[in-house]
């Protein structure tokens, strides 16, 4: 029975370390998309998977032909509503 609760807190450690390192990278240095549409034809196709860095542009300026990730102003309110209106 110990090597059963050895075994248990062993993966629960795994976890919580894998969790600890996985999410600060996720929603602060790189996040994945999927382009959606046609709007960023002959550059992406509809479907394509994107990795967009999240750190560059905190350090410095967008330069020219750099492709920029952002919420469309509807989609931004709508996210913003569902955060607030979570039902309990």
């Amino acid at each position: 029975m110990k090597k059963f609760f050895i075994f248990i807190w062993e993966i629960v450690k795994i976890v919580v370390i894998s969790l600890a390192i996985i999410i600060p990278i996720r929603y602060y240095l790189v996040q994945p998309f999927f382009v959606r549409g046609a709007s960023m034809e002959p550059n992406f196709d509809n479907g394509e998977y994107l990795v967009v860095d999240e750190l560059s542009y905190r350090l410095r300026e967008p330069e020219r032909g750099e492709v920029i990730v952002f919420f469309a102003f509807r989609q931004l309110v709508a996210k913003l509503r569902d955060g607030r209106r979570r039902p309990q």
